[in-house]
């Protein structure tokens, strides 16, 4: 499976280590988690519904009215080759969401058709900044059930950059707003692109309460663009939706010590 490196700076130390003669393999050589085959055998993919621990579903015929977030994107741990032993560390697998739809570093996490799968290793909302992201490390014997091919898209193929997106460019999310979301017919929609900076894009959307957290992709190409956040009634003019793009997400995951890049699906 292709990986897409998260960070600049990841990227060049990978680069320096192999300049430095540390014995470094290249990156492609590099060990993933164990991932689920085919996204068709994954319970926990990019679009997944957010449930509490031991909570329950479909109240009401063709609903999930018990689901109040969305899960983003899979991403797992920057390993190295060890120079002197040759063996590689194994990588951690992470899952994403709105950090406003977390509470805590250590809380539980769970999805609809896997329950306690994951624990919050970072919150936003604990560090300065507006990236509104968490951070879920997914449990070993539960990486097995995750795949990275986001809900009804060929996505993600890589990250994208502000260089990749402009203004009228289609994205679409798969999430679990009211009404829209709580059906398969309707959780999958389109959006247009109004506005993107180095940190946020902006968008005019169908997405609801609910959607929050979950993975934003360009339609013309299937990289990952970043997650939904909240409503840009703060935008000029006002806009249905504001959320992080994905190389601020990686920055600040990276000041946090954090050192992962995105699970794609080519390769």
């Amino acid at each position: 499976m292709r990986r897409a490196l998260a960070t600049l700076l990841t990227a060049a130390s990978a680069l320096s280590a192999v300049a430095a003669g540390t014995g470094t393999a290249n990156v492609d050589e590099r060990p993933i988690p164990a991932y689920a085959a085919n996204a068709e055998d994954a319970q926990l993919r990019p679009g997944a519904g957010m449930i509490d621990p031991g909570g329950g579903w479909e109240l009401v015929p063709f609903t999930e009215l018990d689901t109040f977030c969305t899960w983003n994107w899979i991403f797992h741990d920057v390993v190295m080759q060890d120079p002197a032993t040759g063996e590689w560390p194994e990588p951690k697998a992470y899952i994403g969401t709105a950090a406003h739809c977390t509470d805590e570093v250590g809380q539980r996490t769970a999805a609809l058709g896997i329950d306690e799968f994951g624990t919050v290793v970072f919150d936003s909302d604990d560090y300065d900044g507006l990236v509104d992201f968490s951070l879920v490390e997914i449990d070993a014997d539960k990486v097995g059930d995750v795949h990275p091919q986001m809900l009804g898209h060929h996505a993600p193929t890589g990250v994208a950059t502000t260089a990749d997106a402009s203004v009228g460019d289609v994205v679409w999310n798969h999430g679990y707003g009211l009404l829209l979301g709580q059906n398969d017919f309707t959780r999958d929609r389109p959006g247009v692109l109004t506005s993107i900076t180095e940190q946020e894009y902006a968008a005019e959307t169908l997405w609801q309460l609910g959607d929050s957290g979950s993975p934003i992709t360009l339609g013309s190409t299937g990289l990952a663009l970043g997650i939904v956040s909240r409503y840009g009634f703060d935008q000029m003019p006002p806009t249905t939706d504001v959320g992080p793009i994905m190389p601020y997400i990686f920055s600040e995951l990276e000041k946090a010590g954090f050192h992962v890049e995105l699970a794609t699906i080519d390769g």
